[in-house]
C-alpha cells in the first residue's frame, strides 16, 4: 500500500471510529433535533470525541491505558456505529440527488473545491514528515507517550503541563497505541480539515456554496492555522470544539421548540466541556458560549427561571468533562489548577518566585501592556505578527482584517453575524489579557470566517452583480490560497517521490545523535535530568525536565537547596543517574555548586558531541 496510503487509511479509519462512536450514542438525538446532515455530522463527531476522551481518561486513571482495551473500544465503537448506520439507511439522500446537484454546480465553485483539495493534500504530505515540533516534543506528544509507557496517569515531577486538562493528548495516546506519532499528527490535521469543511457548510447553508468556500478558504490562507494543521498541537482541536459549541448554541437561540432548544443547549455544553477538558484556558471558551446564550436570553425577554434551568443543562456536560481533570490535578499536586493560584492551594516544585517569573514572562509576550498597547493590539495582531514572542510568534493573513470589516458592516442587519462576531470578540479580549501568542487566537478564526463569509453574502445579495461578487471573491481567495501555500504545494511532488522511495525510513535520524546515544548506550534503569533541554519525545529512558525555561523549576529548586551536598542528595533521592546538559549561552542560571558538581572527576562524562539541534554532554553521577 505504501507509506502515504497506509497513513491515509489509518487517518480515515480514525475519523470513522470517532464518528461511529458518536452515531452509536446518537440514538435518535439528531432526529429529534431535526438536524441537517451537516449538523448531524458535527453533533456525532462531538459526541464521539467526548465518548473517547471519557473512555481514555477512565483507562488512564485505572492504569490500564494499553493497546488491548483501546482496540476493544475501537471495535465496539465501529460495531455500534455500523448498527446505527443500518438503522438510518432510509434517511440517506439518494446518490442520484447528489450527482444531479454536483452536475449543476458553478464551474468556479468546482475549481475552488479542487484548489482547497490540492492544498489539503499538500498539507497531508507535510503531516507525514516525521518532524515533531517544539511543544509537541516537550508535552503534546511526550505526555501521551509517557502515559502509554506506564499504562496511565502518573505524577511527573517538574512537568507543569502534565497536570493541565489534556483531553486531546488522550486522543493522541490512542493514536500512539493504534499506530504511532505520525497518526497523532494526522488526527490534528483531520480536525483542521473537518473545521474548514464545517465552516464552508455553515456559510453555504445560509447563503451559497461559493461564499461557503470563500469562508473555508480563508482559514487555509492564514499561516498560523496552516502551521498548526501540520503538527500535533491542540489549538485547532479546541477551535473545532469552539465552533461546534457556537453552532449548537446558535441553533438553540433560533429554535421555537423548548424541547429541541434544551437538546441543542446540551450539545453546546458537550462541545464546551471538550474545550474545558482540552486546554487550561478552555473553560474561558465555554464561558463565552454561556455569555452568548445568557445575553440573547435576556434580550429576548424570557424569564429568569427558564434561564437558570437552561444554564444547568449547559453546565452539566461542561462539568462532566472538566471536573475530572481538576480532580486529577488535586490528587497529584494538591492544587486543582496547578500551578495557578499557588498562594491559595500551593503545590510541589513551585514557589512564589516562580509564580512571579511565570506571570512576568506571560505579560511580556506581544508588544506591550500599556493602555496605548491595548488600543493598538487589534491592528498589531492583524498586520504586525511574525516570528518571536515580541511579535506574537505567528502571523495572520491580511484577509482576516477584510473579514472583520465585512462582518462589522453586516452585523447590524444579520443576527448570526452578530453572534459569531460577539463570540470571536470575547475570545480576543480574553487573549489580550492573558498569553498573547498568535496560535492561541486560532479558535476565534473560524467564527470570524463565518461572520465575514455570511456578512459578504448578505451585503451583496441585493446587488444585481451578486453573482459577479461571488466569482470575484472566489478568484481572489484562490489566488491568495495558492500564494499562501505555494511552499507546500511546491514541495508535494518531492515528498511523494521520497515517501515512495524510502517509506517509513524517512524517520531515521529524527531523534538526534544525543538521543540515539541515550537510547542505545545507557542502561534501561537510567534516569536523566535535562538541563537547558526539555524535548524528550524520542528519549526512551526516564527523564525529568523543565516545563519552561523562563520560570525554571529546576534552577529554582537547586538554588533553594543551596550547597553541593544537598543538591547531590536530592538528585540521588529522585533516582537521577545521569545529567544531560545542552550548552546554552542564555537561559536559566543554575547555582555554581551544581556546575562544580558536574565537573568533579568522580562523576564521569560519558558523552560530549554536537548534532543539528545543539551541543550536549552527559555526566554519569557516581553512586
Amino acid at each position: 500500500m505504501g507509506y502515504v496510503g497506509t497513513y491515509l487509511l489509518f487517518s480515515v479509519a480514525t475519523l470513522l471510529a470517532l464518528l461511529a462512536s458518536g452515531a452509536a450514542l446518537d440514538r435518535g438525538w439528531s432526529r429529534a433535533l431535526g438536524a441537517t446532515s451537516a449538523d448531524r455530522f458535527l453533533l456525532r463527531l462531538t459526541m464521539g470525541i467526548a465518548a473517547w476522551t471519557a473512555a481514555l481518561f477512565t483507562l488512564a486513571a485505572a492504569q490500564v491505558l494499553t493497546r488491548t482495551p483501546v482496540m476493544v473500544l475501537v471495535g465496539a465503537g465501529l460495531a455500534g456505529g455500523g448498527w446505527a448506520a443500518w438503522q438510518d439507511r432510509g434517511s440517506r439522500r439518494p446518490l442520484s440527488s447528489s450527482a444531479s446537484q454536483l452536475a449543476g454546480t458553478d464551474a468556479w465553485v468546482v475549481l475552488a473545491t479542487l484548489t482547497l483539495g490540492a492544498v489539503a493534500a499538500a498539507l497531508f504530505l507535510q503531516v507525514l514528515r516525521p518532524i515533531v515540533a517544539w511543544d509537541a516534543d516537550v508535552y503534546h506528544l511526550t505526555l501521551p507517550r509517557l502515559w502509554t509507557d506506564h499504562g496511565g496517569f502518573l505524577r511527573i515531577p517538574f512537568n507543569v503541563y502534565s497536570n493541565w486538562p489534556s483531553g486531546v493528548q488522550l486522543l493522541y495516546a490512542g493514536a500512539l497505541l493504534a499506530k504511532d506519532f505520525v497518526l497523532a499528527k494526522a488526527l490534528h490535521y483531520l480536525f483542521a480539515i473537518v473545521l474548514v469543511a464545517a465552516v464552508a457548510r455553515w456559510v453555504a447553508a445560509r447563503s451559497t456554496a461559493a461564499w461557503g468556500l470563500v469562508a473555508g478558504g480563508c482559514l487555509l490562507a492564514s499561516p498560523v492555522f496552516v502551521f498548526e494543521a501540520r503538527i500535533a498541537y491542540v489549538d485547532i482541536a479546541v477551535a473545532l470544539f469552539y465552533f461546534a459549541g457556537f453552532v449548537f448554541c446558535d441553533r438553540t437561540l433560533d429554535s421555537d421548540d423548548p424541547a429541541q432548544a434544551r437538546l441543542w443547549l446540551l450539545a453546546a455544553g458537550l462541545a464546551g466541556g471538550l474545550m474545558a477538558g482540552a486546554k487550561l484556558n478552555g473553560i474561558v471558551g465555554a464561558s463565552t458560549l454561556a455569555i452568548l446564550f445568557v445575553t440573547s436570553h435576556i434580550v429576548s425577554g424570557r424569564g429568569l427561571r427558564r434561564l437558570t434551568a437552561a444554564l444547568a443543562t449547559f453546565a452539566a456536560p461542561v462539568g462532566a468533562l472538566w471536573l475530572p481533570w481538576l480532580a486529577k490535578s488535586t490528587i497529584l499536586t494538591g492544587n486543582p489548577v496547578y500551578p495557578l493560584l499557588y498562594g491559595r492551594f500551593g503545590g510541589p516544585e513551585w514557589s512564589h518566585a516562580l509564580a512571579d517569573a511565570h506571570r512576568t514572562w506571560n505579560q511580556s509576550l506581544g508588544m506591550g501592556r500599556t493602555a496605548m498597547d491595548y488600543l493598538l493590539l487589534l491592528p498589531r495582531a492583524l498586520f504586525a505578527g511574525g516570528e518571536g514572542y515580541e511579535r506574537f510568534d505567528g502571523r495572520l493573513h491580511p484577509l482576516v482584517a477584510l473579514l472583520l470589516l465585512i462582518a462589522l458592516a453586516a452585523a447590524r442587519r444579520e443576527s448570526q453575524v452578530r453572534r459569531a462576531l460577539a463570540v470571536a470578540s470575547m475570545w480576543f479580549v480574553a487573549w489580550a489579557f492573558t498569553s498573547q501568542q498568535m496560535r492561541l487566537l486560532i479558535p476565534a478564526l473560524p467564527l470570524l470566517a463565518c461572520a465575514g463569509g455570511l456578512g459578504a453574502a448578505r451585503l451583496t445579495a441585493s446587488s444585481k452583480a451578486s453573482r459577479l461578487w461571488q466569482r470575484g471573491a472566489i478568484i481572489a481567495v484562490l489566488v491568495l490560497l495558492a500564494g499562501a501555500n505555494a511552499h507546500y504545494l511546491g514541495q508535494a511532488p518531492t515528498l511523494v517521490r521520497i515517501f515512495h522511495q524510502r517509506g517509513a525510513d524517512v524517520r531515521e535520524d529524527q531523534e538526534g545523535a544525543v538521543c540515539t546515544f541515550v537510547n542505545n548506550e545507557l542502561p534501561p534503569p537510567a534516569r536523566l535530568l535535562f538541563v537547558h533541554h526539555s524535548r524528550g519525545f524520542f528519549c526512551e529512558r526516564d527523564f525529568l525536565a523543565d516545563s519552561f525555561f523562563e520560570a525554571s523549576q529546576l534552577a529554582d529548586w537547586m538554588h533553594r537547596l543551596g550547597d553541593r551536598d544537598a543538591i547531590l542528595a536530592d538528585l540521588r533521592s529522585l533516582g537521577i543517574t545521569h545529567v544531560l546538559v545542552r550548552r546554552e549561552s542564555a537561559g536559566p542560571v543554575f547555582p555554581d555548586a551544581f556546575v562544580a558538581l558536574l565537573a568533579e572527576p568522580t562523576h564521569r562524562r560519558v558523552y560530549d558531541a554536537s548534532d543539528p539541534s545543539g551541543s550536549y554532554f552527559i555526566v554519569e553521577l557516581a553512586l
